[in-house]
């Protein structure tokens, strides 16, 4: 009797296990199709036995087709990894996966978590690429910010797009108000097909015209974007074309492509032909801008240095004329008339040097002396040298002769 007790007693006690286990594998079973993150049931040889709600809409599969489906990747205890997830309908999702041991319907299992992290990988891509972009734009700006010359500036844009775009090929067109049109001003290319075939582009008016309106609102446009008669015209089937820009007026057209058809910019190097662009057009603004302050500066030294000239030659006929009136080859001078001409004298001395100063000066800056070729009156220059060097004569023991034969 006490035997028989004793089993009845371990029987309910199994029996409470037992229910204690069910309500146990009932719970995990509920945690795991509840969870955020997709749950996959994986047995040792890699086939998938159960697939929560959170994997079904990961792997882009019901339940239904991932069951008795193989993972494909490999199951390692204890360490996170990444994995990649095919779409259905194309595209992947990536995934932050881990792996544990665990019993399912009494078998050893794997247990794969796995977590949807396809947005913040692309925040971090995109972070990285624009940290990747900046820093390449910042070397682009400083090594075209240090050219003052805008024919120099240009050909070493052109060098600098085709290296960071990894391009083949890379040209500058300008617009012509003379001539209406967008004409070659720099390139790079290592194939002389290249040149040729932009050179005939200068040609046509109505493609770049079409790309011009484009360029308009778009800081760069790509030649996939354009018609395929606009392309043919232009010589080129794939590329881009960047805006060059000068007070938001589109003043030339930077362009850069592949010698094969095939190849195409990739979103990262559109990204950096869109800030080329911008780059490009502040050096461009700044070489322009300098070349126009170098020829308003000309402009100064040349006016200052006419207006010395003209200046001088009338202030020293003046003096030697003064001076005639001071040694009274015009009639004796009194007192008072005498002082009033020797403060002209000092005056106009001082006016004198002051042009002087100035035409050095300007003559100095200029790096020149300015020369005027035109045919002149001799007989009329000998009597005007005559006028302005009396003074010096006068006052010194050489005498001048002039005769103008005619």
């Amino acid at each position: 009797r006490k035997r028989g007790a004793l089993m009845a007693r371990q029987s309910k006690k199994s029996t409470q296990f037992d229910k204690a286990l069910q309500a146990s594998e009932e719970r995990f079973r509920t945690l795991i199709v509840r969870n955020a993150d997709g749950m996959l049931i994986i047995d040792c040889d890699g086939c998938i036995h159960f697939a929560n709600p959170a994997a079904e809409a990961l792997l882009g599969r019901s339940a239904e087709e991932l069951r008795g489906a193989v993972f494909g990747f490999p199951l390692v205890v204890g360490e996170t990894a990444e994995i990649e997830a095919l779409q259905r309908g194309g595209g992947f999702r990536t995934a932050e996966m881990r792996v544990v041991e665990t019993v399912w319907d009494g078998k050893a299992m794997f247990l794969a978590s796995l977590r949807d992290v396809t947005e913040r990988k692309r925040s971090e891509d995109a972070a990285n690429m624009e940290a990747r972009v900046s820093s390449t734009l910042v070397e682009v700006g400083r090594a075209l910010t240090a050219l003052l010359d805008p024919s120099t500036m240009l050909q070493r844009l052109c060098q600098l797009t085709t290296k960071t775009l990894r391009c083949d090929w890379s040209y500058t067109l300008l617009w012509n108000p003379q001539e209406e049109s967008y004409v070659l001003a720099a390139g790079h290319d290592d194939a002389q097909r290249g040149r040729e075939s932009v050179r005939k582009s200068e040609l046509s008016h109505v493609a770049l015209s079409t790309l011009a309106q484009r360029l308009e609102r778009h800081d760069t446009v790509s030649a996939a974007e354009l018609p395929v008669d606009i392309r043919k015209l232009l010589g080129r089937e794939s590329g881009v074309y960047m805006a060059l820009r000068r007070d938001s007026r589109l003043v030339g057209v930077q362009t850069a492509g592949f010698h094969d058809r095939s190849r195409a910019f990739s979103p990262e190097q559109q990204r950096i032909a869109q800030g080329i662009a911008q780059v490009a057009s502040l050096a461009f603004a700044n070489t322009s801008l300098l070349r126009e302050l170098q020829h308003a500066n000309q402009f100064k030294t040349d006016f200052l240095a006419l207006i010395s000239h003209e200046l001088r030659t009338p202030m020293s006929i003046v003096l030697g004329y003064v001076h005639l009136l001071l040694d009274g080859e015009f009639g004796r001078m009194k007192g008072e008339q005498t002082e009033i001409l020797r403060r002209i004298e000092q005056n106009a001395r001082s006016l004198l040097q002051l042009v002087s100063m100035t035409l050095d000066a300007s003559l100095l800056e200029s790096r020149r002396e300015p020369v005027e070729i035109r045919s002149v009156n001799l007989a009329d220059m000998l009597g005007q040298i005559e006028s302005e060097t009396l003074e010096l004569r006068r006052k010194s023991q050489l005498r001048f002769k002039w005769n103008v034969e005619v």
